[in-house]
């Protein structure tokens, strides 16, 4: 960006001030991205004020200088018979397409893409966006299927998201990234795409010094309805002590994106009432601490408990902490007519779950533990766990890369800069595509799925396979799904996937219920747990009663002395246990803490949300601790109807028969139950 110069205009009343301002590393770093908004005007209107350097004046409303902040790619490193004929170089090293023990790997363990590929879904018609460092879309492998009109670089503001040359090639993280969905087939040229046919769409968004507010959230609602998938392989700093996730227009973003009647009044709303902030470089050799900022933005006119994040250092002068929260009003500032992500199905968020390994966890990643994402973990070709991946609860499902042999044809082949190829792609940087490349392939087979309707399909269709984790166990959630802590629900399954999809029909309703809170202050014993129970009817007898969970999130405010220390688990009604935060021994934060941070979790999918809730917190290690939990928020997001009960089950060992099942017993009990009460009540 040069100073002086605009962005392009969104809204009527949105201008993006470019102002330079130089800064050390040791010191406070202003970017130079304002927002403003008008009372009143429109595009003219607002250039007039931008000329006039009209900070001052009444025609300016609202304007909140751009912090900037460190989001990091994930996974940049080095790293017999095929039935389906395929003439590209690299197709029969593409064992997570097809595993027929390429690389010491196991047979059959895989995307299972053939069985999609021979139903005749390979992508076409659907667009994939990546959100990286730009897209060598000159590469023979990938020209033919670039999406120019969607596509946009919002490091440079223009139209060309061609990734910037280093001798290191550090920017080749979206070139590879986007070779794995769409690469083409049948073309001699590297290997091939999950979903060879579907079109890419590049949106540069990572080669700046610093992340703001304004590009993460243009690039997540970039042409919604031009693209159907959004893959993002980045995130909050992997380090083990980062805390963090998406700011508050990136959230109002994201809830757009998949809310039919969208409001966007949250967002301006939210930024008025925070003073400018200055942003620290968030890597150094300074202990940091989060200040979290939650607030209530809306779902089909709901409030949800969203969360955002600022980073200071320790050691400056006080700030206020911004715990406010927004209740916006439905539709302020766009007609309810309106529809935002793929004509109001809503948009397809993809995310790598984390690459922080065993020191880490994905539930401290704003974006990775989303319930507006689709979080990705990987397991290697032999089914095992790589040593990058990070484990939580909010994780749905997994694919593949490599991250323990050293074998370089274990890797992920993709394309490569300079129209070369590559079969060194790996971290969860590579396990995200590939589920965007499935998930292509099903939207081919069924273009009315919506965001929720992908999330029940990938939680109904991901398998156990072959996958084995030594850490955690397999287990069985109170409707009988199985799931891991890292790998979510299983690894992806394309042929399952499309073939349920193409008879799918739309999930019931979604609703949120605030399931009950805890409100006193409870210390935390330095050895044994503080035990914590709810019991909630979930809203039942009201509009938003949530009979069927989707996801839940246990929003905590904590503090402890170390709070890599802590260990929370949570027990649902139907007995599911769910890890919240697992310990992170790098994390010394002494100061902070939690502060209303929505732990979320995708185990008890199905389950009856009604009953008693039990909430664990403890320390791990031998040092002595203390630590105050000072609140507990139960959330509860689901449908009051049974989802199943209309789908076409076609594998009667499949979970759909197994969920449909319970359902309809849950359903006759209810109905008996009714029906006596009836009766008894006559009498």
């Amino acid at each position: 960006m040069k100073g002086g110069c605009f962005s392009r205009w969104k809204a009527a009343a949105g201008l993006l001030f470019c102002i330079m301002v130089f800064a050390s590393a040791e010191r406070p770093v202003f970017t130079n991205h304002f927002l403003v908004e008008l009372h009143k005007g429109g595009e003219e209107e607002a250039r007039q004020v931008a000329g006039e350097h009209g900070f001052g004046v009444r025609k300016v409303k609202m304007a909140l200088q751009q912090e900037g902040f460190n989001r990091k790619k994930r996974g940049y490193r080095d790293l017999n018979e095929i039935d389906i004929n395929m003439n590209d170089p690299l197709f029969t090293k593409q064992w997570y397409l097809i595993n027929t023990g390429q690389a010491d790997g196991t047979p059959g363990l895989d995307l299972n893409v053939a069985e999609a590929w021979e139903l005749g879904y390979t992508g076409k018609g659907v667009t994939i966006g990546i959100m990286d460092d730009g897209i060598d879309y000159l590469h023979p492998d990938l020209a033919s299927n670039y999406n120019a009109e969607a596509s946009y670089d919002f490091s440079s503001n223009d139209p060309y998201p061609y990734p910037r040359y280093t001798d290191d090639w550090f920017n080749s993280h979206g070139t590879r990234c986007a070779g794995e969905v769409s690469a083409a087939a049948n073309n001699n040229i590297c290997g091939v795409g999950v979903a060879y046919n579907s079109k890419v769409a590049g949106i540069r968004m990572l080669d700046q010094p610093f992340m703001t507010d304004i590009i993460e959230a243009s690039s997540i609602s970039h042409m919604p309805q031009l693209i159907d998938i959004y893959s993002a392989s980045w995130g909050p700093t992997d380090n083990g002590k980062t805390v963090d996730g998406p700011r508050e227009l990136t959230l109002q973003a994201m809830a757009d994106g998949v809310n039919k009647f969208p409001d966007i009044s949250a967002a301006t709303d939210r930024a008025k009432e925070i003073r400018p902030r200055q942003s620290l470089q968030r890597e150094g050799s300074g202990k940091t601490l989060v200040t979290m900022l939650v607030s209530s933005y809306t779902e089909k006119g709901d409030s949800v408990s969203a969360i955002s994040g600022t980073e200071l250092a320790i050691g400056l002068t006080s700030l206020p902490s911004p715990c406010l929260s927004a209740q916006p009003s439905r539709g302020n500032h766009i007609p309810k007519t309106a529809t935002m992500g793929r004509g109001g199905k809503g948009s397809i968020y993809v995310w790598a779950s984390g690459d922080g390994g065993s020191y880490d966890d994905c539930n401290c990643d704003g974006y990775a533990s989303s319930m507006w994402t689709i979080s990705i973990n990987s397991a290697i070709n032999d089914g095992r766990t790589a040593l990058y991946d990070e484990s939580c609860s909010s994780t749905l499902a997994s694919t593949f890369s490599n991250g323990r042999k050293r074998n370089p044809e274990a890797g992920v082949a993709t394309t490569d800069l300079y129209g070369n190829c590559t079969l060194r792609h790996s971290g969860t940087s590579a396990a995200a595509p590939e589920a965007a490349g499935v998930f292509a392939l099903a939207l081919e087979a069924n273009l009315a799925l919506t965001w929720r309707d992908m999330q029940h399909l990938t939680v109904l269709t991901s398998k156990r396979n072959q996958l084995h984790d030594e850490v955690h166990q397999w287990r069985r959630n109170g409707v009988g799904l199985e799931f891991n802590h890292l790998f979510g629900y299983g690894v992806l399954d394309a042929g399952a996937m499309v073939k349920m999809a193409k008879d799918w029909k739309t999930v019931p309703e979604r609703f949120h219920c605030v399931g009950g809170s805890v409100q006193d202050p409870e210390k935390i014993p330095s050895t044994g747990k503080l035990v914590l129970t709810l019991t909630t009817d979930a809203c039942e007898g009201k509009e938003n009663f949530v009979r069927y969970l989707e996801h839940v999130q246990a929003v905590i405010t904590v503090n402890a002395t170390r709070r890599g220390d802590l260990n929370i688990n949570m027990t649902s009604p139907m007995g599911t246990k769910s890890i919240l935060l697992s310990r992170r021994p790098r994390d010394d934060d002494s100061k902070v803490g939690f502060d209303k941070w929505p732990f979320m979790t995708t185990h008890t999918w199905g389950e009856d949300a009604r009953g008693t809730w039990t909430l664990e917190l403890g320390f791990v290690g031998s040092a002595p601790q203390k630590g105050v939990l000072k609140e507990w928020t139960l959330m509860l997001h689901g449908t009051q109807s049974a989802p199943y009960i209309d789908q076409v089950v076609r594998d009667y060992q499949s979970k759909l028969a197994m969920s449909k099942k319970e359902e309809l017993e849950e359903e006759l009990d209810e109905a008996v139950e009714r029906s006596l009460k009836s009766i008894l009540h006559k009498n």
